[in-house]
């Protein structure tokens, strides 16, 4: 056979100075082949063997379903070992030392399971390498267009890629990517031993499509493989070095090398696996950056915590509830096939309920108890009887002998930062909460919500199980205290597992052998430090977590059924609220595709969400503690309903001690610099001591590093 004149491959450092020549060569060709891997698809990790990792973490769970102890680095190694000797084998056969994945898996799966393999078994580890290869990969812009423009030219678009897996297999991820029906046929060298790098995998091509070789362009990113070997058959060679994602895969090695060495940066690195590459989040809102490289994290990071404690408590289901529940649940659908991909996962279901629809079911057993009563006076514009009746669901007016009797009223104030409060009338109150035929009085009010908060949890479920996992957003536990109070008379009551991203314990929780609570990112019971920013802005992570439908405000029977009641859409608060839901709609969808990037890359690593807590709670810190005026602007909430909430007016006084670093205009922190200062030294005395102006000196030196290095963003 003759070729024409062999010449020297073109290398390019950026894809538009390639995609100039490509073009103009494409006159005068008819055939044109891609390189796949690095070229046509970039992937998020910089060496395509840790998907190994996360394959070999199947196995070993898949092991243990058998009964057999294969700890993940040992099914590593037996797959390491059977496709190096079967590359040898190769070897002594063909042109290249190619291996082929069907036949060196099936291979390591038999030296691990043995006669205790279970059918279909490569199948399943096929199907979940090839979920994690194309949750990794992403399509490169400039050259998928490249690739359109010589189809729509009239030029052959053939793939080609020295890897172990089939053209079978590939089809699969080209299919994923969005690219398989711009091809006319792939090549890989799993298919016939035959490879780029040795020229056997050209030559095979050109006989099979009769092509030309003046007549054929190539593009890939292999100096070798993909220069000089199809330059030394004639072939034009076109090579991208591209210096913008090889500095992209330095940085990620050097995240990685100190992910080994210290906790902190395996949130980092998982972050970065989770970068948005190519034009992913290219034209987005600010908001929904906010949700991609903030909310996203912190919730998808919480989500992990309660898949492991779910799996270390051994508990079965898990309820997700409250309206920012819903976020969780949905990050937690999106996570749960790579986080337990052989199966195995609590039954994950989400509860109708709320402060407002629990707070009188509470009481339908033990009356209002002392350890509740306060809580309704919580929020700054609840000032008196009347908003204790409110919140546990009484009607004051048939109580009013009873109050009288302890010289009450319904507007006798209780809360103290009000005008009128006396300390004898609180003792009053004390009282009231001791006398039986209050007491009575409140449990005939409040049985028939009781009922039926029973009547629905039974349809739900709940009692199915002698343990269960329930997941708020925080913050006292109140949904978690009130729903267990309702139920802890039943004999079949579970006991209950609460987890909360964060537990502020501004009234002690009452937990107990059969009820705990726990905050992730910040516990007060038992951690304080830069998880504590969280309290700057509380309101800002229930809106952006919260479901856009109306809150529950109790519950109806219609025909045998319990159905939860919602806020009527007409209300003023409503529509304020939906409003802010509108607005905060690009933010949760931030959300949303972060989680669906960064659950694949847990499974990979296997980095427990403890190992991420540090670098969580630097973003949490440089967030909530020096924000941005930029930032308040955008994300501090329009309208925040809390249905506990009065009518009440407070003091100034009261108004002023309220206000924080985010409610504050952000012009003045946009021209008072030093006021972000003085916020965080005095939530350091408050919490944590001096001590923690170290690590935050610490936490600003890494924010500046990040943004010389470009951020998150691409």
């Amino acid at each position: 056979m003759s070729y024409a004149r062999a010449a020297a491959p073109e290398f390019f450092n950026r894809p538009d100075q390639l995609i100039r020549a490509a073009l103009a060569s494409a006159a005068g060709c008819d055939l044109a082949t891609f390189d796949l891997f690095d070229t046509l698809l970039v992937r998020r990790i910089a060496d395509p063997d840790w998907i190994k990792d996360g394959v070999a973490r199947y196995i070993a769970a898949r092991a243990a379903q058998c009964g057999l102890d294969c700890p993940w680095q040992q099914a590593l190694q037996s797959r390491a070992a059977a496709e190096r000797r079967q590359r040898a084998a190769n070897g002594r056969r063909h042109p290249d030392c190619e291996a082929v994945y069907p036949e060196f898996m099936a291979a390591a799966l038999q030296e691990i399971f043995g006669a205790r393999q279970p059918p279909n078994l490569l199948a399943d580890v096929t199907d979940f390498e090839l979920r994690l290869e194309s949750a990794l990969l992403a399509p490169r812009a400039a050259m998928v267009g490249l690739l359109r423009q010589l189809r729509a030219r009239g030029l052959r678009i053939w793939a080609m890629t020295d890897i172990y897996l089939p053209s079978e297999h590939i089809r699969v991820l080209l299919e994923r990517a969005g690219l398989l029906a711009d091809l006319d046929g792939l090549v890989s060298s799993a298919d016939s031993c035959r490879a780029k790098a040795s020229g056997a995998a050209f030559e095979d091509l050109r006989a099979r499509l009769q092509a030309d070789p003046a007549r054929w362009l190539h593009i890939g990113d292999n100096p070798f493989s993909d220069g000089q070997r199809p330059a030394a058959l004639g072939i034009r060679a076109l090579v991208l070095q591209d210096a913008g994602e090889a500095h992209r895969k330095r940085v990620f090695q050097s995240y990685a090398a100190a992910a080994v060495r210290r906790p902190f940066w395996r949130g980092r690195l998982w972050q970065q696996m989770a970068m948005p590459l190519e034009r992913e989040n290219r034209g987005e809102s600010p908001l929904y950056q906010d949700g991609y490289n903030f909310f996203g994290p912190l919730a998808t990071a919480f989500v992990r915590h309660v898949a492991e404690q779910a799996r270390a408590r051994g508990l079965r289901r898990i309820y997700f509830f409250s309206r920012e529940g819903h976020m969780f649940l949905r990050i937690w659908e999106s996570a749960r096939p790579y986080w337990f991909p052989a199966g195995g996962a609590p039954d994950a279901r989400y509860l109708c309920v709320s402060r407002l629809a629990l707070a009188p079911a509470a009481c339908a057993r033990q009356g209002l108890i002392h350890a509740n009563a306060p809580m309704a006076l919580l929020p700054a514009r609840n000032r008196d009887l009347r908003d204790v009746c409110r919140v546990f669901g009484l009607n004051p007016a048939p109580l009013d002998a009873v109050f009288r009797k302890h010289h009450l009223a319904p507007d006798t104030p209780l809360n103290p930062n009000y005008a009128g409060w006396t300390s004898a009338g609180w003792d009053n109150f004390d009282r009231l909460l001791q006398d039986v035929e209050f007491q009575d009085a409140v449990r005939r009010q409040t049985a028939e919500r009781g009922r039926l908060l029973e009547r629905y949890l039974e349809q739900e479920g709940f009692f199915e199980h002698p343990e269960l996992a329930v997941v708020d957003i925080g913050w006292l536990g109140t949904i978690q205290r009130f729903l267990f109070d309702a139920i802890a008379h039943r004999p079949d009551c579970p006991r209950l597992h609460g987890f909360l991203l964060a537990a502020t314990h501004g009234i002690p929780y009452p937990t107990g052998p059969r009820n705990d609570i726990d905050g992730f990112i910040f516990d007060r019971r038992r951690h304080n430090g830069a998880g504590g920013f969280i309290a700057n802005a509380l309101n800002i992570f229930e809106e952006a977590c919260r479901e856009p439908a109306s809150g529950i405000t109790g519950y109806a029977e219609t025909g045998g059924r319990i159905s939860p009641l919602r806020m009527t859409e007409d209300r003023p608060a409503r529509r304020e609220e939906a409003a802010q839901d509108a607005y905060y709609a690009p933010l949760q969808r931030g959300m949303l595709d972060f989680a669906a990037r960064a659950a694949p890359a847990l499974a990979i690593t296997g980095h427990p969400a403890d190992d991420l807590l540090p670098w969580l709670k630097h973003m949490l810190a440089m967030r909530m503690a020096f924000p941005a005026a930029a930032e308040v602007r955008r994300l501090r909430w329009r309208h925040h309903l809390d249905e506990y909430d009065g009518r009440h007016k407070p003091p100034l006084r009261v108004r002023l001690r309220l206000t924080g670093l985010w409610d504050l205009p952000p012009g003045v922190l946009q021209w008072t610099p030093g006021l972000r200062t003085v916020f965080f030294l005095w939530h350091a005395l408050v919490w944590r001591g001096l001590i923690w102006l170290r690590k935050m000196l610490h936490h600003l030196r890494v924010r500046r590093a990040e943004r010389a290095a470009g951020g998150l963003r691409e």
